[in-house]
């Protein structure tokens, strides 16, 4: 009851700096770590509420497994590589501002046997199966 903001507004003594947003709490997202040596996208169902260091990532277009499929293959792990702060140790930030501008295929010009194969790279951590189906994907968004 001593802080300033308990003393403002005692019915908001819980108050926190980031704005809460209730719905992300129910709604399926990945989840990444802040630092790590690539990204490491973990899918939550709706189940947990992310604070403090995660980075979540939510979508209406994407399969949140396709897409985490993508995430854990070699091509974004070397584009959060050249493309984001390298820290001490060789850990990246895998941050929101460096997330955003990651170039991703369209959702729908990505095979449904690609969709399959993508989610269950990652539903299996298969960084190979991923890399492969992506190096067919960046191929095809390079030659289109």
């Amino acid at each position: 009851m001593n802080r300033y903001v308990a003393k403002k507004k005692p019915v908001e003594w819980y108050r926190t700096i980031d704005k809460s947003k209730r719905r992300l709490l129910r709604q399926p997202k990945l989840l990444l770590r802040d630092l790590a040596d690539r990204p490491e996208p973990i899918l939550d169902t709706g189940h947990l509420y992310p604070h403090q260091n995660p980075y979540w990532i939510t979508s209406t277009i994407w399969d949140l497994e396709v897409l985490g499929g993508i995430l854990i293959s070699d091509f974004a792990s070397q584009w959060m590589r050249e493309n984001s702060v390298t820290m001490r140790g060789g850990v990246i930030r895998n941050q929101a501002q460096y997330l955003r501008k990651q170039k991703f295929p369209e959702y729908d010009s990505i095979s449904e046997r690609n969709h399959e194969s993508l989610k269950r790279a990652f539903n299996n951590w298969n960084v190979a199966l991923a890399t492969s189906i992506c190096k067919e994907l960046y191929a095809m968004r390079v030659g289109s």
